[in-house]
């Protein structure tokens, strides 16, 4: 993530093509970018400080966009012998194969009892990757999971990143699972759907399912990301992470929303606007889906298409800020693009 590189089909001036910098820190002088000291606490280690830096965002902007780096955190804290997160700060502690790391929301990282200072290049590197998702591009402006799957409608300059298809192991894992998870969701909202129309009851646990399947997948993508080579690669990880959070946040808020039908604390139909975004939503998951992965079980998945343009940016005017809550803001506003293509 440090160097320059080409991607065929994003703008070079997006930070995925334009790769991270160490910037200035401020206060420090200019050719202080970089600290690498002795350990004061551990003899042999050394401490590293420096700040990330995209072209186009100062020091006083956000770097990290902290609610996605929470996210990231919580998903992968296995890795991690701890982890500590304030949003509210802007700040995280994690420690990870003996080192002590802070992370901050400008971009400040700070490495204790790191080795060397290959082992902080190494240290870094990884942190550049994991941690991808939540950079917010010096372009546009959106953090660097949106600019991959084509949402920040400028970086990208065709429709989706299809122009290659990575390679091994562990990317086709995360295909046949992804696959999976798009063919239970494919049937899970028309299910719902009928279910509400004959009048009954929608039960919360096959969403509950979906969920946990989904969860899984974002952690295998986080380790694809991390162990990705070419930055194309990393790109076409970053946009079906996208697609997965996405998915993973609708069906949460089904899963929160039917404990309440069932109780009748609120109407059905609440459940049927969800069903509704989600199928939506769908098409535009099984795009990115089809335009980045291979499909690796080799037959077609047996899909419902949703809603239509003009459909979909009618059910985005009837969403009331109940449901848009329930639904998520980044969610809500990719049905307002789907509705405007």
């Amino acid at each position: 993530m440090f160097k320059a590189q080409a991607i065929q089909g994003f703008d070079d001036r997006c930070a995925l093509a334009r790769g991270l910098t160490i910037a200035r820190i401020p206060g420090v002088t200019e050719q202080a970018i970089l600290y690498i000291q002795p350990c004061a606490s551990v003899q042999g280690r050394v401490n590293c400080e420096l700040r990330l830096g995209v072209e186009g965002r100062g020091a006083s902007d956000e770097f990290f966009e902290f609610n996605i780096l929470s996210k990231i955190l919580r998903t992968y804290g296995d890795r991690f012998a701890e982890s500590r997160v304030s949003t509210a700060l802007g700040a995280a502690r994690i420690e990870w194969r003996g080192k002590k790391i802070l992370i901050f929301r400008d971009g400040r990282i700070v490495i204790r009892e790191a080795l060397d200072g290959d082992d902080v290049q190494a240290t870094l590197e990884f942190l550049s990757k994991l941690l991808a998702p939540s950079i917010r591009c010096g372009y546009c402006g959106q953090h660097l999971a949106d600019c991959a799957a084509g949402l920040c409608r400028s970086c990208l300059k065709h429709a989706f990143v299809g122009a290659w298809r990575p390679a091994g192991l562990l990317w086709r894992q995360v295909c046949t699972r992804f696959e999976a998870l798009l063919v239970e969701a494919s049937k899970l909202a028309p299910a719902a759907l009928r279910g509400i129309e004959r009048g009954g009851q929608p039960a919360a646990s096959p969403f509950e399912e979906l969920v946990g399947l989904s969860e899984r997948i974002s952690r295998l993508l986080l380790d694809f990301l991390v162990s990705s080579v070419e930055r194309r690669d990393l790109v076409a990880g970053l946009a079906l992470l996208r697609a997965s959070w996405s998915l993973e946040s609708v069906v949460g808020a089904l899963c929160r929303l039917v404990p309440r039908v069932v109780d009748q604390k609120v109407g059905v139909d609440k459940v049927e606007m969800l069903v509704r975004s989600l199928e939506a939503l769908m098409v535009w998951i099984q795009e990115v889906f089809t335009s980045v992965a291979e499909i690796t079980m080799g037959k077609d998945i047996a899909m419902k298409r949703g809603v239509e343009a003009s459909e979909t940016a009618e059910l985005a005017s009837q969403l009331d800020a109940s449901s848009i809550q329930l639904l998520g803001e980044d969610n809500f506003r990719l049905l307002e693009k789907l509705g405007g293509r």
